[in-house]
């Protein structure tokens, strides 16, 4: 019943602010792998929604349906969506950004937190496989968290917060009100992501009290 842990990628630096960029690498991560392996069975995979099973209730499989299942291991369709967005392979099979230097990202992550290293291990491995240069780099809580907050990585390793019902768990990761300037610590928002629909929604939720219409 805890929170969600997820790979954050850093919205305010090309091309991780292009959505197919964020999506092809969604493709690409093994998570049934990181599951068995990293965290030995002890957690499950978490698919669009990013539900924990403390929103079971919430959860409803026809969102899945109608939004495309991008939490799927598709390394072809990764390819395809890196391809889509100019991020072409050169010779040595590392893609390109436009100004022709090699895409290389970074992931940020915990020293000692031994099942997050092993995942952000085989995270890396996922993203060079669809030709991103990518390194993990380790720190000390106190860096890793400074970093997370400031919005000084490309990926991070990190959890996430919630409440009694999804509100809250998504107005952290979506609203323009939990948003920060890279540089500025945020609290939840380490992402930087915001969506003008999700806060319409939002707002329609925290003004309905049916269940059925939550």
């Amino acid at each position: 019943l805890e929170g969600t842990v997820m790979l954050y990628p850093n919205t305010q630096r090309p091309p991780l602010d292009d959505v197919r960029v964020r999506k092809a690498i969604s493709h690409a991560l093994e998570r049934e792998r990181i599951v068995r392996i990293a965290m030995q069975g002890y957690t499950r995979v978490a698919d669009a929604t990013a539900f924990s099973d403390l929103y079971a209730r919430y959860h409803d499989p026809r969102v899945l349906e109608e939004e495309g299942d991008w939490t799927k291991y598709d390394v072809a369709r990764a390819e395809a969506l890196l391809d889509e967005a100019g991020l072409r392979r050169g010779e040595d099979g590392i893609r390109r950004l436009p100004d022709g230097r090699p895409l290389k990202l970074d992931l940020n992550c915990v020293v000692g937190w031994s099942d997050w290293i092993i995942a952000a291990q085989i995270m890396v491995k996922n993203l060079q496989a669809v030709g991103i240069d990518s390194t993990l780099r380790t720190y000390e809580f106190g860096a890793y968290f400074n970093r997370l907050q400031t919005g000084d990585f490309d990926l991070s390793i990190s959890w996430s917060d919630g409440g009694a019902t999804p509100f809250v768990f998504y107005q952290r990761l979506m609203s323009k009100d939990t948003v920060r300037p890279v540089g500025q610590a945020a609290e939840s928002n380490w992402h930087r992501f915001s969506s003008a629909r999700a806060d319409e929604l939002l707002e329609a939720f925290a003004a309905a009290s049916d269940p059925e219409e939550q």
